[in-house]
């Protein structure tokens, strides 16, 4: 359990954060989600919490058909998490991993892109535009109904604070590679990459090297495109993916014009159903009927948790603490009393007090709603920071932070460390920041505060030194790592401490498993292939 949340079982893990298939029940009905947690080795780091926050703060201000809804963003003790729509289908990167060389038919591959063209132009044309910066076929989801949802805003930002190497290096685009100033147009250059993928179902930059990508991502090289792509969409793919930003599309909404110019056209000349539907139609063919069933359960995590979501608007008595999940455990949500331990800022009373009578009820109903709309606005002043509690940070810190899950998939495709460099200023620390919230929302009149039992982050001692490593088996293979649940496929590379590791492969269509060792060097990448035949 996660609060309110019930998950399900992993579905990927990055450098900065899990991703789990959850779901939540109140009153008999069941909703499906996606929990992306901060990992806990994280968590007290102040540097990979800033970017959490800022994904959540994004995120939740992007609303538009196809963009994944973020709905809910908070924490439990220690652990951070956001809660999104949970897509039923498979993601545009696996889905072409599944047959190489066989990519989507033309106008397929222009609907999915039209679809993720809207959702950039969305976050560009707001009153403060926001970049994506890490469109990749791993972030364009398919649902089995054939929509189309553009997710992961993790390392998005606001123009005009937009510079340095973050994102994909088999997507970059060159001004993005080298550092530079970007705008909306490097979206709409990886989005011709990705268009120009689905159609020929491979990658169009090497994929053998970081460096050798990244290389050939500054110099903005690209191969010839292959005749297989119609030249009416291959003009397009041009004009996208062109060196200099001038010469592209000078918006995504510009480049979604030119794609459905395309779709009406070949419509005109090749009737048959819609997009959406043909989409539909040939994941169905392409995964084979293959649909992922959840399975398994993760351990409960103690501790009081403060969310975005009031659970009022549930019919749930209290505020934003676990006591209200506890209350409320006989009204059919799912969370059981006895495992819902005094959060660290409430004393549960004594006794509970007596069913008050109409006119109070209404009182304490205008009570809850206005404290529920100031903690909606303090939750997020509180979460990014109040200088004034600031705590510094040495000037030579530094933290390596390596894709939002589940981007990591080879040493070109997953992103640069967006967070590699010190930090100068001073930065808050989790309890620091949500303890006033949790003042305002949860201490009632006669309710001492306990103290808290979470250790500072002074008090924690060195972080551990993480490097990357690349993973992968042949022919391929699951695995885990030091006994983690968490189910990986290759080839991925993820960053882990240096030092030993163990790590266990399996293969189900050959039947082998094993358990290897793995050393991640204290210098540069590391590779382990592992060989399962």
């Amino acid at each position: 359990m996660l609060g309110r949340y019930e998950l399900l079982r992993p579905l990927a893990r990055g450098g900065m954060a899990e991703v789990f298939l959850a779901r939540r029940r109140v009153g008999g009905v069941e909703k499906r989600l996606v929990i992306k947690r901060l990992r806990r080795d994280h968590h007290r780091d102040p540097r990979f919490l800033e970017m959490f926050v800022r994904e959540a703060q994004l995120s939740m201000s992007l609303v538009q058909q196809n963009v994944v809804p973020v709905f809910d963003f908070g924490r439990i003790g220690d652990d951070v998490f956001l809660a999104m729509e949970y897509i039923d289908g498979k993601d545009l990167g696996s889905t072409l991993a599944q047959l190489r060389d066989t990519g989507l038919p033309p106008i397929l591959a222009a609907f999915v892109a039209g679809e993720c063209a809207h959702a950039l132009d969305h976050a560009h044309g707001r009153k403060d535009p926001v970049i994506h910066r890490d469109v990749t076929p791993r972030n364009v989801l398919l649902s089995w109904a054939g929509e189309v949802k553009l997710a992961d805003f993790g390392i998005a930002a606001v123009v005009g604070e937009v510079a340095g190497q973050f994102g994909t290096p088999g997507y970059m685009a060159p001004e993005q590679a080298n550092g530079g100033a970007c705008d909306g147009r490097v979206d709409v250059y990886a989005l011709g990459i990705v268009l120009w993928e689905s159609v020929i179902g491979d990658h169009v930059r090497p994929i053998g090297s970081r460096l050798i990508t990244l290389a050939a991502a500054r110099s903005g090289e690209l191969p010839p495109i292959s005749d297989a792509v119609p030249p009416p969409l291959a003009a397009i793919i041009a004009c996208a993916t062109a060196r200099a930003p001038a010469d592209r599309y000078a918006s995504a909404r510009a480049f979604s014009d030119a794609l459905d110019g395309y779709i009406v056209a070949e419509r005109a000349r090749d009737p048959g159903p819609a997009p959406g539907k043909r989409l539909a139609e040939w994941l169905a063919i392409r995964w084979q009927g293959k649909r992922d069933e959840p399975a398994g359960e993760v351990a409960a995590i103690p501790g009081g948790f403060v969310t975005f979501l009031d659970d009022g608007a549930d019919g749930v008595r209290g505020s934003h603490t676990q006591r209200s999940a506890a209350e409320t455990a006989d009204a059919g949500d799912g969370i059981a009393a006895e495992a819902s331990p005094v959060p660290k800022s409430v004393e549960r009373p004594a006794t509970r007090s007596p069913v008050a009578a109409p006119r109070s009820r209404q009182t304490i109903a205008l009570v809850v709603a206005l404290v529920a709309v100031a903690g909606l606005a303090l939750l997020v002043w509180s979460f990014a920071g109040d200088p004034r509690r600031a705590r510094a940070v040495p000037p030579d810190g530094r933290a390596a932070v390596a894709a939002s899950a589940p981007d990591a998939v080879s040493p070109a495709d997953a992103p640069i460390d967006a967070v590699a460099m010190p930090i100068d200023a001073a930065v808050v620390s989790l309890d620091a920041a949500v303890a006033p919230l949790d003042a305002r929302l949860a201490i009632r009149p006669g309710q001492p505060r306990a103290r808290p039992d979470a250790a500072p982050i002074d008090a924690l001692g060195p972080a551990a030194v993480l490097r990357p490593i690349m993973i992968g088996a042949t022919p391929w293979a699951y695995f885990t790592i030091d006994g983690d649940p968490t189910r990986h496929e290759t080839p991925m590379t993820l960053r882990l401490a240096v030092g030993a590791h163990r790590v266990t492969f399996s293969n189900p269509e050959l039947g082998v498993s094993r358990t290897v060792t793995v050393n991640v060097p204290e210098e540069g990448e590391a590779r382990h292939v592992e060989k399962m035949r």
